[in-house]
């Protein structure tokens, strides 16, 4: 770069600022900024957070609600307005730093179109995919943050911007907080919730960290958002998915029987439900039915091999008859041939059990619910999942439901194992007919059986405690 044009930039970069602290002043707000410049008229929550000027902000944000586009906009105005400054964007991932650095980016390319004698680009020395420098002496610098943190120490900073907070290991902070100690700078801290045992919880919950929090904002908030896809997306996402990301909400899965953790650390997004058997593999059937037609009738296959134990198949029909639900399991069996069907009876009165026991091929026990009794075969999935001694598939009926599961201690010390659905709305019930086929199944092929004893109904099994 000859030295002719360095001083002709820095007489343009120059012109610039001095033509923007005539027209709008040194002391003009970040709000006043978007709308000079960009034409963008922040929400009222957006100008809020951009005009805050505390030392620590926090953001809970639920996702669309223009989380990134108000940190790009405020680290481009903190590093044009205050001189010799280092502003980080900080993330969990560099692909996420590189998001919230292209809007700065292009919020740069864009301020030549409405005013192209104030073109912003004049401002910059020096531009990598990282890294802008502008003739201020400030920098805006993107980077990942690890678990440990070890990559960003030594960096001082006069303001940090952290997106997806949330997920930033706890041993990064001592890399984090000295970074600000001389420069007294500032923090804003950026997230959707991620469960309650983060940091990011805690700088919500705690007073004494004093950040200044903005939120909960959800989804619904920003009138630009696609309403009715929001509320298409409960059916596809877990109930505590659904409430982090679009409600903005802390989900606590202290008492959440199979927490997402423990579902995903099971879950093989690669296996394909099976339409078929393998010749040398046991196959057991869990079915939960419909109660007199009024719900689903859902029925889980397991597959057993010497190498493996896998959740290959699952069956859903609504408002089947009791003929109906007996003549499916009949057909698959011939297909399957099931070392063990075990069926849920509560509240049908041995009536699925009792038809099928009278076919001498079918290896079929009826089961009955108590609190006892679904804590036990709950518990038995619960252990062999987090021992990972089974697959599930990528099957979000499944995964919703099994995130859905909740407990709590009875009097009497049992727990009380039930979908937190069924508590929300009376009016719709249900919520856990595949985590009960998924655990019949693989309380069929336990080894070895506790001992049982016959209910009231023919072919019905009860605990013997």
């Amino acid at each position: 770069m000859s030295v002719i044009y360095m001083q002709e930039h820095a007489t343009s970069a120059a012109t610039v600022k001095s033509r923007l602290e005539e027209i709008i002043g040194k002391r003009m707000s970040p709000s006043e900024f978007a709308r000079f410049y960009f034409d963008w008229e922040p929400i009222d929550y957006q100008t809020a957070a951009l005009d805050c000027m505390d030392k620590k902000t926090l953001l809970l944000w639920a996702r669309q609600t223009g989380k990134s586009t108000v940190a790009a906009m405020k680290a481009l105005w903190y590093a044009l307005w205050h001189d010799g400054a280092t502003v980080l964007i900080l993330s969990p991932k560099q692909r996420q730093s590189n998001r919230l650095f292209k809007k700065i980016r292009d919020f740069i390319t864009i301020s030549a179109r409405k005013f192209p004698e104030l073109n912003l680009a004049t401002l910059v020395d020096r531009e990598t995919q990282t890294i802008i420098e502008f003739f201020n002496g400030s920098e805006i610098i993107a980077m990942p943050v690890p678990d440990t943190g070890d990559n960003i120490r030594g960096f001082t900073a006069h303001m940090i911007i952290i997106d997806e907070v949330a997920n930033i290991k706890d041993e990064a902070w001592s890399a984090i907080n000295p970074m600000l100690i001389v420069t007294h700078g500032s923090l804003l801290i950026i997230s959707t919730p991620k469960g309650t045992r983060n940091f990011f919880y805690e700088a919500y919950r705690n007073e004494k960290l004093k950040y200044n929090s903005f939120g909960p904002v959800t989804s619904y908030d920003n009138p630009m958002s696609d309403r009715e896809q929001i509320e298409a997306d409960k059916e596809r996402m877990t109930e505590f998915e659904w409430r982090e990301e679009y409600m903005a909400e802390f989900i606590d899965e202290r008492n959440a029987m199979f927490p997402i953790s423990l579902i995903d650390g099971c879950t093989n997004p690669n296996m394909k439900e099976r339409d078929a058997p393998l010749p040398n593999a046991d196959y057991y059937l869990g079915v939960d039915p419909a109660r007199h037609g009024k719900d689903r009738t859902v029925l889980c296959v397991v597959e057993r091999t010497p190498l493996a134990t896998l959740a290959v198949k699952f069956f859903e029909s609504r408002d089947d008859s009791i003929p109906e639900i007996v003549g499916r399991i009949k057909r698959l069996n011939m297909q399957w041939n099931f070392k063990k069907i075990l069926v849920d009876e509560t509240g049908i009165g041995g009536g699925v059990s009792d038809f099928l026991t009278r076919d001498e091929y079918v290896n079929v026990e009826g089961f009955l619910f108590t609190i006892k009794t679904k804590e036990e075969i709950f518990m038995h999935l619960q252990r062999q999942m987090a021992a990972r001694n089974v697959i599930i598939p990528k099957n979000p009926k499944l995964r919703k439901e099994l995130s859905d599961m909740r407990y709590e201690e009875t009097n009497l010390g049992y727990l009380k194992i039930f979908a937190e659905q069924a508590i929300r709305s009376a009016n719709n019930p249900g919520g856990d007919d595949y985590p009960t086929a998924l655990a019949l199944a693989m309380y069929a092929l336990r080894k070895p059986m506790i001992p049982l004893i016959y209910g009231a109904g023919k072919g019905v099994l009860q605990h013997a405690y």
